[in-house]
């Protein structure tokens, strides 16, 4: 074989390549691009839930809960049993308003602030999500901080609320680590809790619906990612999501992502 053909030969594996690499790109842009458009549109349907949920379920439960506090100091002295019985209910009725609220108030904070970072918008979703519970936070961060895609950073969030939810709701924790780590080519979640733990058989807890784990499994699947649960009676739980930052890792599964996002509507 002449030089000449040699160096031919090698230009056009040189095209190829570059050609082959142009094409890529191109088809991971039109997953950006499809899988951000599908999650615009799910933002847009959430806020006009939230907006609806608020002018009308819950300014109408806040107005009932108003007017029976007033009724409650118009009862006469014999009635204190009664009167009593109504400052449960009403006790009660606050702790359901203030977790409509917060539900409300995520449906609506769907994306990270002007300029904010991933960091800085999931520790800020992580105290929304413990405020008024008495619940410890300890957030931190590994690992100079990357740009990850918007469909993976709010996937990311939604998830460590769930999380965090769960030791609100099942743990009896009174303090809650959170870790975010970032490194090459993965970015890594974990959430810790000092509650009651449970034993962790995954099928059967969301089979019963009790930890809130569907709608994390299907995220994490969505992503092809991959988690973790370590938790044991008596000794907390602990948390570990591991989801590759390429696009192109997830973005075959956009459906499934897609499908995902309804438990939270």
């Amino acid at each position: 074989m002449t030089p000449d053909h040699t160096l031919s030969g090698t230009q056009g594996q040189s095209v190829a390549f570059i050609s082959h690499t142009q094409k890529r790109a191109a088809q991971s842009r039109a997953i950006i691009d499809r899988v951000t458009l599908q999650l615009e549109a799910q933002q847009a349907e959430r806020r006009r839930i939230a907006q609806e949920l608020h002018d009308t379920l819950l300014q109408g439960f806040t107005c009932i809960a108003l007017k029976l506090d007033a009724l409650s100091h118009t009862l006469p002295p014999g009635l204190s049993k009664t009167k009593d019985q109504l400052q449960s209910i009403l006790e009660t009725t606050d702790e359901h308003l203030a977790e409509a609220r917060r539900a409300i108030w995520k449906l609506r904070s769907t994306t990270s602030g002007e300029g904010e970072n991933s960091s800085t918008a999931l520790a800020r979703a992580c105290e929304r999500t413990l405020a008024g519970t008495g619940i410890r936070l300890n957030f931190s961060v590994r690992g100079p901080e990357q740009k990850i895609h918007s469909p993976l950073e709010e996937n990311l969030r939604r998830i460590c609320e769930e999380a965090v939810a769960n030791a609100i709701r099942h743990a009896r924790a009174t303090q809650v680590d959170v870790t975010l780590e970032f490194n090459s080519e993965t970015v890594q979640l974990w959430v810790r809790d000092n509650g009651c733990g449970f034993k962790p058989a995954i099928s059967d807890a969301v089979k019963n619906g009790h930890l809130g784990l569907q709608g994390i499994t299907e995220r994490i699947e969505a992503l092809s990612g991959m988690l973790s649960i370590d938790s044991v009676p008596g000794r907390g739980t602990s948390l570990w999501v591991g989801i590759p930052t390429d696009a192109r890792a997830y973005g075959s599964r956009e459906s499934a992502m897609n499908a995902s996002g309804a438990d939270y509507l």
